[in-house]
């Protein structure tokens, strides 16, 4: 798989703990610890998994087409854009990591 965002969001995210990646819908999708918790776009955003989406941008969508009448809605999903710039920050991304596996192991 040669991606380089997620090679860069894979390298950021090792010092963390054991990094699992799988392709996911053109994009790639991130276990830390077995813990779902970054999905990178085929569009190239990376988003994190987040119950309330505090402190990040736009959440993640999904398009569904209904098979019977074909009504197509876009549906949230619980992973939401990181800022602009922490792609670049290394120890704010750890952080913003940190601060969501916390929330989600509650």
């Amino acid at each position: 798989m040669a991606d380089p965002l997620a090679d860069h969001v894979h390298d950021l995210l090792a010092p963390l703990g054991r990094v699992e990646r799988r392709r996911l819908f053109g994009g790639a999708a991130f276990r830390l610890d077995g813990e779902m918790i970054a999905i990178v776009s085929r569009h190239g955003g990376l988003y994190l998994k987040s119950a309330s989406g505090e402190g990040l941008g736009a959440q993640l969508k999904s398009r569904r087409t209904d098979k019977k009448t074909g009504a197509v809605r876009d549906i949230g999903l619980p992973y939401h854009r990181l800022p602009d710039g922490m792609l670049d920050d290394a120890p704010a991304l750890q952080a913003a990591v940190r601060a969501r596996l916390g929330a989600l192991k509650g």
